[in-house]
């Protein structure tokens, strides 16, 4: 009770910020529906939308005017590479998940609790693709009136709250594999045997150790990514209501640096802790793990990568938008005319950068001629200790093999 009452509480505050500015609004200009109308009788324009792309806390006296009148090219580019990229991937996705979904493998029915994290990952990813694809074929922040801005707006925050949670899927797949793995590491002896750097400095209770400090590893990422989803209904009701211009300049920059210290303490938290935790990972099946650990490191740099090209565009076209003339802004970055546009841009590529490394996770590059038949994950299954980032049952059951095969006579 106590816990739910903490994340009750959390949730009525954090609306209560959002709305918190919400007051009688004195006369203002017409903000052509496209805007909130503020207290000193300026527009704070939605994304996209002539102020506030600049630096997202400029207010005027009109939001008419778009970034695609400003460069029509350039945005129907972003949302043709968007659309096309997304669309494949989610196909590629889909067809993964049918693979995984009608396989009855003995062995992959043994792993039914790794199966089900794959398939929520898998999912997941497969969502995030499709939400990429609808809002980039569909519109663009409401400039082609097809989808309304607020629900635009809705959606493409929401996949920032959707890698998070796959983030943390595919980390609950890693912790999986390393239980699995180190479970079958009996006594001293087996870890000198399946380990040749093995110096005798690792003890088999230490490795037990790292089983009990693995399960609490998990709980920080699962509420985290909890918070994550009230933080995501707060900045969808602020970005609505907050008419208050000293309000907003506190709660518009706040959301954006929430992500970036998500993403940095993820970052930080698995790296030390996921080193700690590889140490005593056998070399014979260290190396799949280890594969799927780089990659979890190239989605955490990404995202930080991400989070933080919107930091410096906010901050230099907030520094050069402050002593500029509004037609003189426009062009600040040559070739990405407006802060939003750049930052759009750089997001959308980004997002299906780390949306084909999740897919290349369960589909490898390496098994390419495998991809469309059910070899795939007959393979990944049969590749034992070989291959470097095998499916997520040939993992596990190299772990197994490792106890079965590999045991001395006499240990347990």
């Amino acid at each position: 009770m106590n816990k739910s009452h903490t994340i009750t509480y959390l949730f009525v505050a954090l609306c209560f910020v959002s709305v918190s500015a919400a007051a009688a609004v004195s006369p203002c200009t017409d903000c052509d529906g496209l805007g909130v109308c503020q207290t000193n009788g300026k527009c704070r324009c939605f994304a996209a939308y002539i102020f506030p792309v600049v630096n997202g806390t400029a207010q005027t006296n009109s939001c008419a005017e778009t970034i695609l009148a400003v460069n029509p090219g350039g945005v129907k580019a972003i949302r043709a590479v968007s659309a096309g990229i997304s669309f494949i991937l989610f196909a590629l996705i889909m067809w993964r998940l049918y693979l995984e979904w009608i396989s009855d493998s003995e062995k992959r029915m043994n792993n039914i609790g790794l199966r089900r994290v794959v398939l929520f990952s898998l999912a997941m990813d497969g969502l995030i693709c499709f939400l990429m694809f609808l809002l980039s074929a569909l519109d663009w922040w409401g400039n082609f009136n097809i989808l309304p801005s607020s629900v635009y707006n809705a959606l493409y925050n929401l996949i920032d709250w959707l890698y998070i949670v796959l983030f943390v899927g595919i980390l609950l797949h890693w912790a999986e594999l390393y239980q699995k793995t180190m479970k079958s590491i009996r006594t001293r002896d087996m870890m000198k045997k399946v380990n040749s750097n093995y110096n005798g400095e690792i003890t088999v209770e230490q490795v037990m150790s790292n089983l009990t400090f693995l399960q609490r590893f998990k709980i920080p990422f699962i509420a985290i990514a909890g918070v994550t989803f009230l933080i995501w209904i707060a900045r969808i009701i602020g970005s609505q209501l907050i008419n208050d211009q000293k309000s907003w300049n506190v709660f518009f920059p706040f959301m954006i640096l929430f992500y970036a210290v998500v993403w940095i303490g993820f970052g930080i938290g698995f790296c030390f802790y996921g080193y700690k935790l590889m140490r005593v990972m056998p070399e014979a099946m260290g190396r799949k793990i280890r594969w799927i650990t780089i990659k979890l490191n190239a989605v955490l740099f990404l995202q930080i990568a991400n989070c933080v090209q919107i930091i410096l565009f906010l901050s230099v076209s907030f520094l050069i938008g402050t002593n500029t003339t509004s037609d003189e802004r426009h062009q600040f970055v040559p070739g990405l005319s407006n802060s939003i546009f750049g930052r759009n841009s750089i997001t959308f590529v980004i997002r299906l950068i780390v949306s084909f490394i999740i897919l290349e996770i369960y589909m490898p590059i390496s098994k390419f001629r495998l991809w469309f038949s059910t070899g795939l994950l007959t393979s990944t299954s049969n590749s034992g200790g070989s291959s470097s980032n095998g499916g997520a049952s040939g993992e596990a059951a190299g772990a197994v093999n490792i106890e079965i095969g590999e045991c001395p006579p006499g240990t347990a």
